[in-house]
């Protein structure tokens, strides 16, 4: 997904949630990044990323999200490798545990083992969460996992599969990286 596209995804959600946002044709531009032309005037629009700012010896937020989405790509990558149908996984991290570069992989396999051990029926869904009983086999860096199996492919409505992009939201005291993993079209000999 381009970073215009995400722009556009904002703009949308945006306008969306505001009852009187301006009518008229969007045309995205560089600068301003979107014009609302109106019938008697054209609004410009530009978007912008705030990001709060990090006392000295801390990680920045942004840091840490790059790093759960580096996990949650690379189990992406994975679970489709695996063969096993395609899925929706919700992964919740535990905000209290500092992701390092050094456990991606770890982390990346253990969420594609978890999205398989929890395979859910076709149309239902399972979650797991970490306690004392599955430590084994379950991170301590992830809280819960929800892997949700849809009751028809996109195959089988003759689309082609498509990955949706990971989105990221905070829930405290973790935050939720969102990611659709499977084996794209398969056919049926």
């Amino acid at each position: 997904m381009s970073k215009k596209d995400v722009e556009r995804a904002y703009l949308e959600r945006f306008r969306s949630l505001i009852p009187d946002f301006p009518p008229g044709r969007i045309e995205a531009t560089e600068e301003p990044d979107f014009l609302v032309h109106q019938p008697a005037s054209i609004l410009g629009l530009e978007l912008t990323d705030l990001h709060r700012d990090t006392p000295s010896g801390i990680r920045p937020q942004q840091a840490d999200e790059a790093m759960r989405h580096r996990v949650v790509a690379r189990a992406q990558t994975l679970y489709v490798a695996s063969g096993n149908p395609p899925v929706r996984v919700s992964v919740f991290f535990n905000q209290h545990h500092q992701i390092q570069k050094l456990d991606v992989e770890q982390l990346a396999r253990c969420i594609a083992d978890l999205a398989t051990r929890n395979l859910p029926a076709q149309g239902t869904s399972r979650e797991q969460g970490y306690d004392w009983v599955n430590r084994a086999y379950f991170p301590e860096a992830i809280h819960k996992i929800k892997v949700q199996r849809s009751l028809v492919h996109l195959a089988q409505l003759g689309l082609p599969h498509s990955r949706l992009p990971i989105s990221n939201a905070l829930c405290s005291p973790k935050s939720q990286d969102t990611l659709s993993i499977g084996t794209g079209a398969r056919r049926r000999g």
